[in-house]
């Protein structure tokens, strides 16, 4: 997704997880901070650690997935154009 959390995309894309709790535990771990009313990691190279331990079959699977309810969420801001391109290229989905 980015730096920055999308709360509603978040919960679209990881269904049944407590996100409130789990976002709690990775402040608690400075993993994520609070700016401006939105969550974002601590640090972008916090992000990319955790990306660079997935296996690219389950990176590709999750772009897959951020793209397709990114899509859903934000069809209608052509401003997430690019950002649904880059999912949808990183997931295969040409």
């Amino acid at each position: 997704m980015g730096r920055s959390l999308d709360d509603r995309l978040l919960a679209r894309v990881l269904p049944g997880v407590a996100l409130d709790a789990a976002i709690q535990a990775c402040t608690e771990a400075l993993i994520l901070e609070a700016v401006e009313n939105r969550w974002r990691f601590a640090h972008d190279l916090v992000r990319e650690t955790i990306l660079a331990g997935l296996a690219p079959e389950t990176l590709r699977d999750l772009h897959g997935l951020v793209a397709q309810h990114a899509e859903a969420l934000f069809h209608d801001r052509p401003a997430s154009a690019a950002r649904l391109a880059y999912h949808y290229w990183s997931a295969q989905d040409w």
